[in-house]
């Protein structure tokens, strides 16, 4: 699942773009935390031949298969509603924010 455009919104959080249509909202720092520094995160960018995501040159890369899996079990919840239709919202704050639970994905950087 190869990813075709991203977006960092703050920190390490990014809208992401895969091959199949689907965006999704997601916060990497628990994948990348212990990689990147938030400066680095600025260096984002798709490496043409693999899709996948790649930090400080391709020091630092994310395989799209791991991201995607990343990303859909750690999707922020208004990402969720928003893909679903849905609308949800928590008076004074809009759509919720917060990211889903799940199970702890593979963390594989290659």
């Amino acid at each position: 699942m190869r990813l075709l455009h991203f977006k960092r919104t703050v920190g390490f959080e990014f809208l992401l773009t895969f091959e199949n249509g689907e965006t999704i909202e997601v916060d990497l720092q628990p994948l990348l935390g212990a990689y990147l520094s938030e400066e680095h995160v600025a260096s984002a960018r798709i490496d043409p031949d693999w899709g996948c995501l790649e930090f400080r040159h391709g020091s630092v890369d994310i395989a799209p298969s791991t991201l995607y899996r990343f990303a859909t079990s750690h999707r922020k919840v208004a990402s969720r509603l928003l893909d679903s239709g849905k609308r949800a919202e928590i008076p004074g704050l809009g759509l919720n924010s917060e990211r889903a639970t799940g199970g702890e994905p593979s963390r594989r950087l290659i």
